[in-house]
């Protein structure tokens, strides 16, 4: 008979006891084995979720036009025309903050980090579409029609209100 040959330890596993050494190759060999299953567990659940989304499909409960919402929420021609001043100049502004920003971006990655430039442009993109949202609004009060978010990103008319 053979015996196995066990592997040469470190001096740090040297200064723990034998009992102490086992037991944690035990726990190494359980953590290694149970990897896989957690990892494909994972995978399974996160592709779950995906599937999810991408069949959820979001509908308005009840479609209004512009002018039964003016009367339902009681707004005057004026607070309408103050709305769509503001959402323009509010949309605007952070259009060109989010220039500014894709800017230092590029100066970040080109002088500093990539990883810098990747934080400032995650960042100018959300200005960006917060911006869009204003535009969005305004577009909706300047043209009068209520549409979806969904059929906004289809209209080319509703990316800059000037």
């Amino acid at each position: 008979m053979t015996e196995k040959s066990t592997p040469q330890a470190t001096p740090q596993e040297d200064r723990k006891g034998l009992l102490a050494r086992w037991i944690g190759g035990v726990f190494k060999d359980q953590a290694r084995m149970a990897a896989s299953t957690r990892r494909t567990q994972m995978i399974q659940e996160t592709r779950q979720v995906v599937e999810s989304a991408l069949r959820m499909r979001v509908e308005a409960r009840r479609r209004e036009t512009f002018e039964e919402a003016i009367e339902n929420y009681g707004y005057t021609e004026e607070f309408l025309q103050e709305q769509m001043r503001n959402h323009r100049l509010v949309h605007l502004v952070l259009y060109g903050i989010g220039c500014a920003m894709v800017l230092y971006a590029t100066h970040l990655t080109l002088s500093y980090s990539p990883l810098y430039g990747i934080g400032a442009f995650i960042a100018s993109v959300v200005i960006f579409l917060t911006g869009y949202i204003h535009g969005f609004r305004a577009w909706q009060i300047q043209n009068r029609k209520l549409i979806s978010f969904q059929e906004a990103l289809r209209n080319p008319g509703t990316y800059l209100i000037v």
